[in-house]
């Protein structure tokens, strides 16, 4: 056994992979992981993110789906017809900006009636990281992992949680733990 142990601490591997701690900007500001890709110079052997143990399948997972092209085709036109959609893209293209200029991160938290297109909102803000479907954001309910632990998969982009109402507490502890949420 001391022999395969010694062996095996001496061996070369054949390739060496590095993956991002989590997704956004390196602390250099050289490379942006988006997902599983990475945009920039990254080092050589660096990767992009895993997909958290238990993941798999679950809502939340950063993809890419189709072109720049096909989203200014399909989602940015429809958006142009609401201001809380625009504000969905404004949001989705500000929060990878932040980090450069030093400013903090922010949080919106929409409210209104049932069925007045908050998630539809929100969902076009998402597609900037790949969710198409509001079936597919992260809940506060989430059943395997809860959501504290999938932040570092949204560093430096925009997550979209779905639903608030969900939350199991009463109105005001729903907005007070909503408030203290990624702090």
């Amino acid at each position: 056994l001391d022999e395969l142990l010694g062996a095996l601490a001496t061996a070369e591997p054949r390739r060496r992979q590095r993956y991002a701690k989590s997704s956004g900007w390196s602390d250099d500001y050289k490379w942006f992981v988006a997902g599983h890709e990475i945009i920039g110079d990254a080092p050589d052997g660096q990767l992009p993110t895993r997909t958290l143990q238990g993941t798999d399948g679950e809502p939340g997972q950063l993809r890419c789906r189709d072109s720049a092209e096909a989203w200014r085709r399909t989602v940015a036109t429809h958006a142009l017809a609401s201001s809380t959609a625009m504000l969905a893209v404004c949001s989705g293209l500000a929060a990878p900006l932040l980090a450069s200029t030093s400013l903090s991160s922010f949080s919106l938290c929409g409210s209104a009636g049932s069925r007045t297109g908050k998630s539809l909102a929100w969902l076009v803000g998402a597609s900037f990281v790949g969710i198409g479907d509001a079936s597919e954001f992260i809940s506060w309910n989430s059943p395997s992992l809860s959501v504290e632990e999938r932040l570092s998969d949204f560093k430096d982009v925009l997550l979209g949680i779905d639903d608030i109402s969900n939350m199991g507490g009463t109105p005001t502890s729903n907005y007070h733990d909503v408030c203290q949420f990624g702090f």
